[in-house]
């Protein structure tokens, strides 16, 4: 037996709705470019196409355009949870080693955490096999436990069999890292459980 909550996730070209749900997820999927709506995250081919179309040829200024939308909507819409932060890695594109894509990340990240104090670890890309961690990539979870941020582990599931995919492996996973709590919704509100 679970509790089914109604939630959303509320992607950033959608505006707040006025509706009671139980929970809301803030997240970016898309990036307008000359009046046009671009999936970031909807194959390979396609970001870089937007990436040589609209950035120049840069994955650090396609990084920084995706990120200041994120951190533009959490601040407008006020979440309870931002989701999948950095999903543009979802396809291993960005260069996430390189110095001026994580300080353009952890910027985002410092400014998304004024708004919302609750981050999404996200399994879904593991479970679609395009991962072998869950987002947000080990540095901005490091960086969201220098700022006493909460997280919440998810499967974004698109199916009932993924529903806590990795679930067991991803708790481990934050407690080498150094947390050693994560968030659950209940009939009271979030609270904290031991990982």
């Amino acid at each position: 037996q679970i509790n089914v909550f109604c939630g959303i996730e509320l992607d950033s070209l959608s505006e707040r709705p006025d509706l009671d749900f139980d929970y809301i997820i803030a997240s970016v999927h898309n990036l307008i470019f000359d009046g046009n709506i671009f999936a970031v995250d909807l194959s390979p081919k396609r970001q870089c196409e937007i990436i040589n179309a609209y950035c120049g040829g840069s994955k650090n200024d396609f990084a920084a355009k995706y990120f200041d939308r994120v951190v533009s909507h959490v601040e407008k819409i006020r979440p309870d949870i931002v989701g999948h932060f950095d999903l543009i890695t979802k396809y291993s594109l960005m260069e996430e080693s390189d110095s001026d894509y994580i300080d353009i990340a952890l910027e985002a990240l410092r400014e998304t955490a004024k708004y919302c104090r609750i981050f999404e670890v996200n399994t879904g890309a593991m479970a679609r096999g395009l991962r072998t961690t869950p987002y947000p990539a080990e540095f901005l979870l490091r960086e969201l436990l220098k700022l006493n941020c909460d997280i919440v582990i998810t499967s974004d599931a698109h199916y009932p069999d993924k529903l806590d995919f990795a679930f067991d492996d991803t708790a481990l996973y934050l407690k080498k890292i150094g947390f050693t709590s994560a968030l659950r919704l209940t009939n009271n509100g979030f609270v904290s459980d031991e990982l």
